[in-house]
């Protein structure tokens, strides 16, 4: 039996994807494209596209949903879509970018090294108030105490 990695089921995936999918969007694509998944059939993938589902809710994998994307994207997607979504992917990438620059990662360093030397130093302070129960006179009692037992 051959071992199955995950482009052998993202590409099964597909191929499952493009047999779901109206003739007429099917008509649109490459016979070499199509010879491509078909050689994926073979998987014993079960049906999991649901078209009546959206894109991101298919319980497909990842790489299956970006190989989909980028079969939409090529062939069905007419000039005003492909620029929406060009423009939709540039701000999605100037928020990652945004969110992980270097410089603002930095920026709350200062603020985050102060709150952990604030809880740092409650955590001792709570230890340093921590004390027996019994007094530093009960304590002398008790060690003549035990060593008046030992020596009995």
């Amino acid at each position: 039996m051959e071992k199955v990695d995950k482009y052998d089921i993202a590409g099964a995936e597909v191929c499952n994807f493009l047999h779901n999918i109206p003739k007429q969007k099917y008509d649109l694509l490459p016979k070499k494209l199509i010879d491509l998944f078909e050689k994926y059939k073979d998987y014993n993938i079960g049906e999991k596209i649901d078209l009546e589902k959206s894109y991101e809710e298919q319980e497909i994998s990842q790489m299956a949903k970006d190989m989909i994307f980028i079969i939409t994207y090529n062939y069905w997607l007419t000039e005003e879509q492909k620029c929406s979504v060009l423009k939709q992917m540039k701000i999605n990438e100037e928020k990652l970018h945004e969110k992980y620059n270097i410089d603002n990662l930095f920026k709350n360093k200062k603020t985050y090294q102060e709150e952990s030397i604030e809880i740092n130093s409650t955590q001792t302070s709570t230890q340093m108030i921590k004390t027996d129960n019994q007094n530093f006179i009960q304590k002398i009692i008790n060690f003549f105490k035990n060593i008046f037992k030992k020596n009995s």
